[in-house]
Parts: C-alpha cells; sequence; structure tokens
C-alpha cells in the first residue's frame, strides 16, 4: 500500500493515471476537470474522475451515510446494490402523471421554438393559437385531455 502524503504527490498521480474518458460521465477528461476520486470511509483511493461525477458521487455517498445509517443496520444494505437498483428502478414509467408532472412538461413545451410549438399541436389535431402563452394553455389542455 502507497500512502499519498502531499498534494503534489496527489498532482503526479492524478496526470499519471488519469484516463482518456470519465469512467462515471463516459465523456472526455481535461486536465482541468480531472479529479482524484477517494472513499471517505476507507480513504483509499479509486481513480480519476470528471470534478461533476466526484461531486455527484459525494452527495450520493454523504446522503447514503446519514440519511440511510439506520436502514443500512437493520436491513444489511450494501450501496452497490441499491445503486444498481436505483439504475433499473428510474427506467420505468406508468401511464400516470404525477401532479408536478405537468407544470414541468408544460414550462419545457414553452422553451421550445415557436416552429416547434406549433408542430407539436398541429401533430395532434390542434390549431396552434399565434400567442406563445396560448400555445402553452393549448399543450396543458391537450395533455389533460389525452
Amino acid at each position: 500500500m502507497k500512502i499519498i502524503r502531499n498534494t503534489d504527490e496527489l498532482r503526479e498521480w492524478r496526470i499519471a493515471n488519469k484516463p482518456e474518458r470519465c469512467p462515471i460521465l463516459d465523456i472526455p477528461l481535461n486536465d482541468d476537470c480531472a479529479v482524484v476520486d477517494h472513499d471517505h470511509c476507507s480513504g483509499f483511493v479509486r481513480g480519476v474522475v470528471h470534478r461533476e461525477s466526484n461531486v455527484l458521487l459525494g452527495k450520493i455517498e454523504n446522503a447514503w451515510k446519514t440519511r440511510m445509517n439506520a436502514l443500512v443496520q437493520r436491513y444489511e444494505l450494501d450501496l452497490e446494490t441499491i445503486l444498481k437498483r436505483c439504475a433499473i428502478w428510474s427506467t420505468k414509467q406508468t401511464d400516470i402523471m404525477h401532479p408536478k408532472g405537468l407544470p414541468i412538461i408544460v414550462r419545457r413545451f414553452g422553451r421550445l421554438s415557436s416552429k416547434e410549438q406549433r408542430k407539436i399541436l398541429l401533430d395532434n389535431g390542434v390549431e396552434p393559437a399565434n400567442n406563445a402563452k396560448l400555445r402553452m394553455k393549448q399543450y396543458r389542455k391537450m395533455l389533460i385531455e389525452s
């Protein structure tokens, strides 16, 4: 086991071990966004990842430790299994719209260009209004009635 004692050694290790692409995000890994990721429980380095991957991983691990501690101990859960289950679960969808879902979708529609909005409405048998605000109302009504 090698112990890295200072930031200069850590920087050298990061440069020597930086992959071309982030192993989490699968995007190019430039020197300015590459960071050394480590397990906060064991202290061991996992590798070099994109800065945003590192932030995300840190938030997940911190939430795991702080919010899930009682459940983890009671049911002998492990983070890896739960993350795999979350990945599978996040792809599921029913035909039921959550109350918060409708405003999100309508706002997303509102950010589209006028041409894109008109096409969507026309494709769904709705004659588009000339006003963007009215088109959003039409879209909302179309979703509710479908």
